[in-house]
């Protein structure tokens, strides 16, 4: 039996990945604006932070590996 809790943190991570996915297209399109790869990292940070929210509203631990990722995204994130 599946917990809501655990049922929306998969919904939060397949965001994650879809956000991470965008990233990965936006940056091979050698037309792609600025604002576009701004925009998808932004998407990501805003994923990744959701993610990690709902990991410790569950009690659970964050990996390193996320909070690393997180911290990165938030460094490369040009939004106000």
């Amino acid at each position: 039996m599946v917990e809501a809790g655990q049922l929306a943190l998969s919904d939060l991570f397949g965001d994650v990945v879809r956000a991470r996915d965008v990233v990965v297209r936006v940056r091979r399109v050698h037309l792609t604006s600025r604002a576009d790869l701004g925009n998808a990292r932004h998407e990501l940070v805003l994923a990744l932070e959701a993610y990690t929210s709902g990991l410790e509203r569950l009690g659970r631990p964050v990996p390193y590996a996320l909070r690393d990722e997180l911290r990165l995204q938030r460094s490369l994130d040009d939004a106000p």
